[in-house]
């Protein structure tokens, strides 16, 4: 779970991993399928997250936090992506963008999300798209310009139309939501702490994408271990073997990129943080959606049914593209620059 070989580790990251794998193993794997079928986490699963501190990885110890930088955060969401993908997405943009950029004093959970606001006296008015909705949010931050907007989403205005019947993530709970004069709080942001904010986003998709492929990778290799043909395990077959190599190298690639642009980040080093989580995210998604896919035609036409988890991995993974697409997120890693999460459409 915690590839301790590829940076170095600290005794705290490493006992968060235990108190996951532990609550994984119990409470998450057992019950993914079915919560996945339904399009909705229960409440409890929230608070236990919340409980083992998973929500404040990034949060500064005196603040209430665990006190560990964004590059731990991204070992957690790599590590939960293996139980709920969409748990680990809402744990990756909690501690990710909404950790760094979340005014001080604001109580209750915020999540990261984008969108057009017009701003009168009376409050917010517009739409929050594509939003990972979270039942225990109580504010929506929401980047323009050089004003972070804090949105109540549990106050009047607020009106949540959900996304029914998605095809992967569906836990995240995606929801466009309408706002008519909502409450809202508005604080400056400065383009470096939006530049920095908006990388960590990317980073969290990311950090989403190689998790879901090495859980696909390690289906498709446990699979080909027991599935016989002519006589012997198919992993004995070259092509088999080479599908796997090619998954785990281009893991580890993306994988690294992710890493040293959380360093940057957490080192305060913003453009340089941007432009290698820009192309991180770039990396990231094309390798994941790859390891899914050759995972899948390592199950052969089993790889297409419910019964073998697989094939959820393949439906989590196309979110990891950007909205606007890679050709516009290769030009933010060249440019330096980051903007939305999303999904390709």
């Amino acid at each position: 779970m915690l590839n301790e070989g590829l940076y170095p580790t600290s005794d705290e990251e490493k006992l968060l991993h235990d108190s996951l794998r532990a609550w994984g193993d119990a409470a998450l794997a057992p019950h993914a399928e079915g919560w996945d079928a339904q399009g909705e986490l229960p409440a409890r699963v929230v608070r236990d997250l919340s409980a083992l501190g998973l929500d404040l990885i990034t949060l500064r110890e005196e603040q209430g936090g665990v006190g560990l930088g964004l590059l731990a955060a991204l070992r957690v969401v790599e590590a939960l992506a293996a139980y709920e993908p969409s748990l680990a997405l809402k744990v990756g943009l909690t501690n990710g963008p909404a950790a760094r950029c979340a005014p001080d004093g604001l109580e209750g959970g915020a999540t990261w999300a984008r969108g057009a606001l017009h701003i009168t006296s009376r409050g917010a008015t517009g739409a929050l798209l594509d939003t990972p909705w979270a039942e225990s949010a109580r504010w929506a931050l929401v980047p323009q310009g050089d004003r972070l907007y804090a949105v109540d989403l549990q106050g009047p205005g607020v009106r949540r139309a959900p996304h029914a019947g998605r095809l992967g993530l569906r836990c995240a709970e995606w929801a466009d939501v309408d706002l008519s004069d909502a409450r809202v709080l508005a604080t400056p942001l400065s383009p470096r702490a939006r530049l920095g904010a908006e990388a960590a986003a990317d980073l969290a998709w990311a950090a989403l994408a190689v998790g879901l492929g090495a859980r696909a990778t390690e289906l498709g290799r446990r699979y080909a271990q027991e599935r016989v043909q002519f006589g012997r395990p198919i992993a004995e077959l070259q092509a088999i073997q080479w599908m796997l190599a090619d998954s785990l190298t281009e893991l580890d690639a993306a994988r690294l990129l992710s890493y040293a642009a959380a360093a940057a980040l957490d080192g305060e080093r913003a453009e340089e943080g941007a432009r290698l989580a820009a192309s991180a995210r770039l990396l990231a998604a094309d390798a994941g959606h790859a390891a899914c896919d050759r995972a899948l035609q390592i199950h052969g036409g089993y790889g297409y049914t419910r019964d073998y988890h697989v094939e959820r991995a393949w439906r989590d993974v196309q979110r990891a593209f950007p909205p606007e697409g890679a050709a516009a997120l290769a030009r933010r890693a060249v440019e330096g620059g980051a903007g939305g999460e999303g999904a390709r459409a």
